[in-house]
Parts: structure tokens; sequence; C-alpha cells
């Protein structure tokens, strides 16, 4: 028996005795009919598995099966995603981490509870606002550990019927700060109440605005035991906002089927129901448009009626007309959510019970946008900067980084062979790492975003470039793809009315191969220069050979499909965080570069160094058998024995395997190696000291690479003049390439 635990009764229900699991709140279980012993539980914490019958079970925290109600996001760098979450805490949680995963050290807990809707302070978000059972309401200072109730009246009404209280606060009711005034602040039972004071006094600024008809408003439950925790409560105000445009329009929708505005602050309010709403229709959410103050567009619900059919509705006159806008939505997709993109106007996205839709000429027509995203109940989605992050029933917050293409997307550009998007400007952070899975979060990728469109995928022999180049027009990278492999995730199209035209935009292909297949594609540059030639048969001690990264300014994106040349400019700006100028940032670039420099010119010494050496084995080999052969063997071994001291001064010889260095002591090739990492390490201008130890090193080596030009020209000479009077082949001297 599933209930706030499982109960188990072995002698056909006359007896039970409770059943240990991981979280409470069990909604199905399932028995092997073959293995009584292998079980899988569902509950508010996810799913757990059991191979002994329910004495022990799987973890909950291997799978990310949060399930939030609604989704908003502060304005910090990085910013943080805010949440309700069923059975569980109300939480703040990163948008990306400097640590490679997003894990339990990225969240904390914020005001309100598990069915809290959040609203978070502009002016300092530890600030935050959120609800609980009953209308319980509280504000949260996590800076200084404080909180407050703030409840606008008494919230306990256990077991009271809805028509015997005061106030109805829907179980998961609307809070707002006001986008005008971080000091006004909404919340909603069947009345608008506000509070210009923190939540410390209120007014009610509304009559009620819902049908509240009293057969909706009894007592819950059934004839053995009522159910009275106030979720069951209705005639409630479900959803509420305030126009971005303009201060004072305020709309609210009621989960009983009707919809209300005010153009003057809740001084007045008109009833603006959509003709043919439906008795009871839920109003799930009410998005004013962020470019018109007279714009709105509302997504509602019937499911709890056994209609299933998708119901969004745009005004554009402040309610006076409506239109029904559901066209390519399957019957079945009931909606939750509607949200008009605030860069490019009439982009709108959906968020139905199976997933996530996108109309590109206001709601005309819809599109499934599910890419990789699974098959899910999507509650609430919010629009932040160019993502996209979608509040799901089951399975957690899911992102879609940069919505660039879709913001530009027009039919022009799907008729065209070739298309370059324009990039978003790209953020000097570098969050790359690990991913453990299981409830660890994925960090989208650090770099440069670029994205381009394929009308077919390039015949056969046709390849295609992406290259970066800096202000100046010197080539960055180039990455090229010939006749490449579709690596396209498997979509499950079960619900979708035709191929979508962008099904690819949360793919990526990083640093590696630019993708060919037909659509919408997407390429990730780390915003750093090639990986610096290393040692082959040695071993990196401390540091490391990653190139740097570009300093902030103005790059170049060019995107080469056979004869089919396209650019596009981009910015790359500063980590927001970091508190050094351009100029230093630029500096610590330049100081990188010239580390990059000497540890190639190393490597190429060494190379010319090893060659010779094996040249003059060779010579002594070729001899061994001449009468002449112990004086080439003799003259050798002093150029050789030279090149030899050379060699173990510029990198660690012996040093073949893991810990070498413990006894091979590290020379010019590690140190280089070192103070690489050193001067990559946060965002600053390097040090002085980064700058002695760099003189100082290459001090060093040029001694070093003078001890061998001097080898080349005395030694090396003579043993080719040696040679060439016994008639044989000389040593070959590689030319010596230019050096930056």
């Amino acid at each position: 028996v599933m209930n706030l635990t499982v109960y188990k009764s072995i002698d056909g229900g006359k007896s039970f005795k409770p059943v240990r699991v991981p979280h409470g709140d069990t909604h199905a279980l399932w028995i092997d009919p073959k293995n009584s012993q292998r079980m899988i539980n569902s509950n508010d914490g996810g799913g757990t598995i059991s191979f002994d019958g329910g004495d022990t079970w799987s973890s909950i925290y291997n799978q990310p099966t949060a399930q939030f109600y609604h989704v908003t996001t502060d304005n910090q760098f990085p910013y943080r995603i805010y949440g309700g979450q069923q059975d569980n805490s109300a939480i703040s949680i990163a948008s990306r981490s400097d640590d490679g995963e997003i894990g339990e050290r990225d969240y904390y807990d914020v005001a309100g509870c598990e069915n809290a809707t959040v609203a978070v302070d502009p002016r300092n978000p530890l600030i935050t606002y959120g609800g609980c059972y009953m209308g319980h309401f509280s504000r949260s200072d996590h800076g200084r550990r404080q909180s407050r109730d703030i409840s606008v009246t008494m919230p306990n009404y256990d077991g009271w019927g809805a028509a015997d209280v005061p106030e109805r606060f829907q179980w998961t009711f609307p809070v707002l700060l006001s986008p005008h005034d971080p000091k006004t602040l909404y919340v909603t039972s069947q009345h608008v109440w506000r509070s210009r004071t923190e939540g410390a006094s209120w007014e009610k600024i509304s009559p009620d605005l819902t049908v509240h008809d009293a057969n909706t408003l009894k007592a819950t439950g059934g004839p053995i035991h009522g159910e009275m925790t106030g979720a069951e409560w209705y005639a409630t105000i479900y959803a509420f906002a305030e126009s971005p445009k303009q201060a004072g329009v305020l709309w609210a929708g009621s989960d009983d089927g009707m919809v209300h505005v005010s153009k003057n602050g809740g001084t007045t309010w008109e009833n603006v129901t959509p003709p043919g709403y439906g008795r009871f229709t839920r109003t799930a959410h009410i998005d004013a448009s962020p470019h018109d103050a007279g714009t709105v567009y509302v997504a509602a619900n019937r499911y709890q009626q056994d209609d299933f059919a998708p119901y969004l509705y745009k005004s554009s006159d402040f309610g006076k007309t409506w239109t029904r806008i559901v066209s390519g939505i399957p019957n079945n997709a009931y909606t939750r959510v509607v949200r008009e993109d605030p860069v490019r106007k009439g982009l709108l996205y959906a968020g139905t019970e199976y997933g996530v839709w996108v109309s590109l000429n206001d709601g005309a027509a819809w599109e499934p946008m599910q890419l990789n995203l699974p098959r899910v109940s999507v509650r609430d989605l919010k629009v932040h900067g160019n993502d996209l992050i979608a509040a799901t029933h089951g399975r957690a917050f899911w992102v879609i980084d940069d919505l660039s293409p879709l913001r530009e997307m027009s039919d022009a550009i799907k008729v065209k062979p070739v298309h370059l998007f324009q990039p978003a400007a790209a953020i000097l952070w570098d969050g790359s790492g690990w991913n453990n899975g299981g409830s660890a979060g994925e960090n989208p990728p650090p770099g440069a975003l670029v994205d381009y469109w394929l009308r077919e995928k390039p015949v056969a022999g046709t390849s295609v470039s992406v290259q970066f180049l800096d202000a100046k027009g010197t080539l960055i990278r180039n990455y090229v793809a010939s006749n490449a492999v579709d690596t396209a995730v498997v979509r499950n199209d079960s619900l979708a009315a035709k191929k979508p035209a962008l099904d690819s935009i949360s793919y990526y292909a990083s640093d590696s191969i630019p993708r060919l297949r037909p659509g919408s594609n997407r390429f990730h540059w780390d915003l750093r220069y090639p990986e610096i030639r290393g040692l082959k048969n040695t071993v990196i001690d401390e540091g490391h050979l990653r190139g740097a990264m570009v300093p902030p300014g103005n790059y170049t994106v060019r995107l080469i499909v056979g004869k089919d040349t396209s650019s596009r400019q981009f910015a790359v700006s500063a980590d927001p965080r970091a508190t050094s100028t351009t100029a230093e940032l630029t500096a610590q670039f330049d100081a990188a570069q010239k580390v990059r420099a000497r540890l190639e010119e190393i490597v190429e010494r060494v190379e010319r160094l090893e060659d010779l050496q094996s040249q003059l084995d060779a010579r002594v080999s070729q001899t061994k058998d001449q009468t002449y052969g112990k004086q080439v063997a003799d003259s050798a071994k002093v150029a050789r024995e030279r090149l030899e001291q050379i060699r173990t001064k510029l990198y660690e010889t012996a040093c073949h395997v893991n810990q070498c260095t413990l006894d091979q002591p590290v020379q010019l090739y590690n140190w280089y190696i070192s103070l690489n990492a050193q001067l990559q390490t946060g965002a600053y201008a390097p040090t002085q000291q980064n700058g002695e130890v760099y003189s100082d090193l290459t001090g060093k080596l040029t001694a070093q690479l003078k001890l061998l030009d001097s080898v080349e020209q005395t030694e090396i000479r003579n043993f080719n003049t040696m040679l060439q009077g016994l008639g044989v082949p000389s040593v070959f001297v590689k030319p010596k390439p230019p050096i930056s």
C-alpha cells in the first residue's frame, strides 16, 4: 500500500508493517512478477530499486528527478536558478560552476518550501521571497541567515474547507516583485495583495477575481477520511503578471476560469476572460509582453475535466479581443506555460505536459523544440539573457544555451544553401572539467557558440571549415570536416507534427570537427589558442600545455563550405566577476604567448638535437667495419657528448613514467610548462615575479641554445668535413624555423 510510506502485508491485509524507503510520499510500486524480491518504488524523491524485497534500496541521488513548479533567475554572473521542488525544499542553484560540474556545493535553500513560487530581490540576490502551505509566506536573507514570516494572514487552516477560510491561497500561489519597483511585492489568494514594506504590511488591491462557485469550495476527501491540506483549495488566482513595459498594468488569472486586467495598479479591474474560455478552465500562466504593454499571452488547461487539448491565447489590446494560438501542438499536449522572447518580438516558447514547443511567428504555427529534453511535464519556462530554462516535473531543471539562432531564424534563411548565424558575445570563463553524472548538473560549454545552417548535407568531397581570427585578421584556429558522419542524437519525434527547423541547437562539436548535417549545426570554440606542441616520451610535472585564452576584444568567425564563405564578427568580454582591465588581461595573454614561443623553441631544438644524435649514431654504425671506423666513432663521441650535455639541460631526458621527477630534477622544459600554468591562473596581469622567472629561464635557455649553435658550427661541421674526406655522407643539419 502506497501512502506517506510503504506498507506491506503478507496475510491478505489482516496486518501491515511499514517498509522503509529512502523518501516519503510514495506513489507507485512495481514488483517483478518473476522475482518478488526485485521492486521499483516511485516517490516524490525519484525512483529507487530493491533486490531484497525492500530491506535495502538504491539511492535517490543518482538521477535528476526533482519536480519543479516554477523557475526564476537573478541577475548575477553566473546567474542562479530558483524554484520550489515537490516534497523537498525551495532552492537556488548555480547555472554554471567553476568546479567542472554543478553539484551539491552549488545550491542552497531559499524562502518558501516545496510548493514555492520564488521571487528574488534584484538589488540583492541573497534576499528571496517564497510561499508555502495555505499562504505561509517568508522573506529569507541567505547572507545573514535570517528568515522572517510575512504571511498576509493566519496561514494555518488545516482541516478546513476552502469555503470556510478567509483567504484561499493556492498550493503554489503567485509571488512577484514588480519589474518597475523592487520595493513592490505582490502575492495572490482570491485577492491581489501588495506590500511596499518587504512584507511587513499588506494592502488588498482587488476584489475576489474568481468565479468562486460554492460547489467548488466544499471540504474534500472521502466519507472515511477528509483531505484538507490546502492543496485542494480552489477558486484562487493561479497566475499573475505585471507588464514589464508599463507600470501598473496587472493581469490576474484564476484556476476556475477567469482573466482580469487592471491598468491603474489595482484601483479598478476589468473582466477580460477570452470568449469560449470554458467553465472552470485553469489559467496556468500569464505572460505580459516585454515589447508592448497591451499584449499578453495566456496558457490554460482543462485536463482535470478530461479535456487534454492545449489552450494558448493572445491579446494585443489589453484583453478586449483574443486569438487562440495552438496550431501545430498535438491535441493531447495540454499547456502549462507560454513565454515571449524578450529580444525577438513574436518568438514564443510553450511548455506542455509533453515537452517544449516554439513559434517563430507569434503563435501562428508551433514546432517541437524537444532536442535532447526527455518527454516530461514542463511546468514553467524562463528566458534569461541568451538562455532558456525549463522547470520540469520529474526531470529537474534543463537549460538551452544561447537562443541566438532562433532569434535570427526566418523562412528566408531556411531556403539558403548556407547561412552563418550571428554569434552571441562570448565570456572569458573556463568551467571545463568533469561530470560524474547522477545528480550533478552539466556546465554550459565555455567560450563561443557558432551556429550555421546547411540546407543540404554537402556533396562528397566538399569540405567545411570553421575558422576564428583576431581583430587583425590573423588566423587563430581552423577546424575542418569533409564527409563527416552525422553524430546527431536520435530523437523521439512521436509527438512532432513535422521535423523542426532547429533540431540540433543543444548539441556541440567541441574543438573537434564541424557538423555537416542538414539543418542547424552548432560548433563550440573554447576561446583558446591551440595546445602547445609538447615533447614526446616525457612527463609533465606541474602545469599544462593548454593554449592561452584570447583577451577581450572583437573576433571573427569564418565559415567556408566549398566555395561559399561567410563571416561574422563577435565580441569576447571578460568574466563579469574579474577586476582586471582589458589592458591587464591582454598583458596576461601576451606573457603566455611568450612562454608558448619558448616552449615551441625547446621542442624544435630538442628535435633537431636528437636528430643530430641519431645521425651521428648512424654514421658510426655505417663505418664500424671500415678502417676509418674508429676515427669516425671517436669524432662522433665528442659531438654526441656535447649534444647530450645540452639535451639534459633542456628537458628531463630520463623521465618517462609518472612521478619520475621525484628523483629526476626538472629542467627548462617543465619550468616553462609550470610558468605557462601560473600565467593562465585567474584573470590577472602577470606578477612582477612572473616576469623575473621568465627572464631567468630565458637567459638559461638562450645560453643552452648558443651552446647548441656552437656544437653545430664546430663539432658537427668538423665531423662533416671529416666525413667528406672519407667519402661518407654528411650529417644533415635542419634549418632553424623562425621562432615568434
